[in-house]
């Protein structure tokens, strides 16, 4: 799935696209005679094969795996129940957590390049988002930033790099028997977890910073399968149900506004005399209520 570099093969197609169309750039405006990345070929893929991800039992029984430290424990629990990226959660401060309208603000990301504490924009516009969070993990957060002795308000939260988030899900597999994946996975296992409790494509953007809907229905489609068993189900219950039966219309709008009754006097066999209403179409005016001479229409003749 990864290069040796531990780069997916989505990313190194992306590279050598941007690269290609660079070089290609140069060609027409700076005459640059060939374009070597024609004759090196292609790396990466443009579609990513299935990816991993943990179930719900599967992370729960993980969580137990680094229980015993706090800050890997509450790290993995954000990570999964919010399906932030790693570097956004690496940035995060304790003025990004809203424990009263139970939100996590994302700001920014994080990276750790030649020894030093870098902060970039996250990676779309649409990556700038407030995510709902549970109370259970409002509180997680609570008591975590409790035993912060001293914590700044702009102070990175989670004062670890990505190196030992690695490392300790390697401890936390190891621990428990629970299959390795890298740590963006468990952002597809929040993605997976979601899908299976009803969430639709265009809400499921919105929480994992999507720019585009595309973006989630191309990543995450294998996984939306059964819904299409669901609406036929759906389907097939309409069509059980008894089919509504017409009422016909009590009144004639219409005539009722131009002085003219609906109501028909009818003579039965039996010679009494009854009142009929005409159920589909215009109202019987009566002939006795017409008044004046009848005009002939002319006709004209279509050749």
């Amino acid at each position: 799935m990864s290069s040796p570099n531990n780069y997916s093969q989505t990313y190194l197609k992306k590279i050598n696209t941007e690269l290609n169309s660079i070089i290609n750039y140069a060609k027409r405006f700076y005459d640059l005679n060939t374009n070597p990345c024609g004759k090196a070929g292609t790396i990466g893929k443009a579609k990513a094969e299935e990816m991993d991800y943990w179930t719900y039992d599967e992370y729960i029984a993980f969580r137990e795996g680094v229980k015993d430290k706090s800050l890997s424990y509450i790290c993995f629990e954000v990570l999964y129940w919010t399906g932030m990226r790693e570097g956004e959660l690496l940035a995060l401060s304790p003025a990004d957590i809203d424990l009263d309208n139970k939100t996590i603000s994302i700001n920014r990301t994080y990276q750790r390049i030649e020894g030093k504490d870098v902060f970039t924009s996250p990676k779309t516009r649409k990556s700038k988002r407030k995510i709902p969070i549970p109370d259970f993990l409002c509180q997680e957060l609570s008591d975590y930033i409790q035993s912060r002795y001293m914590l700044d308000a702009d102070e990175r939260l989670f004062p670890v790099t990505k190196s030992y988030l690695s490392h300790e899900m390697i401890r936390g597999c190891k621990n428990t028997g629970v299959k390795k994946i890298r740590i963006h996975d468990i952002r597809h296992s929040h993605a997976s977890l979601l899908i299976n409790q009803g969430c639709d494509a265009l809400m499921l953007a919105d929480r994992l910073g999507h720019e585009k809907v595309s973006t989630t229905l191309n990543t995450y489609s294998h996984l939306f399968p059964h819904k299409q068993q669901e609406l036929v189900h759906s389907l097939e219950s309409l069509q059980a149900t008894d089919s509504p039966t017409l009422e016909p219309p009590s009144d004639n709008p219409l005539l009722e506004a131009a002085g003219i009754t609906c109501e028909v006097p009818q003579t039965q066999d039996n010679g009494s005399d009854v009142t009929i209403r005409p159920q589909f179409g215009p109202a019987l005016v009566p002939s006795n209520t017409a008044s004046g001479k009848i005009i002939q229409m002319p006709q004209r003749k279509i050749i």
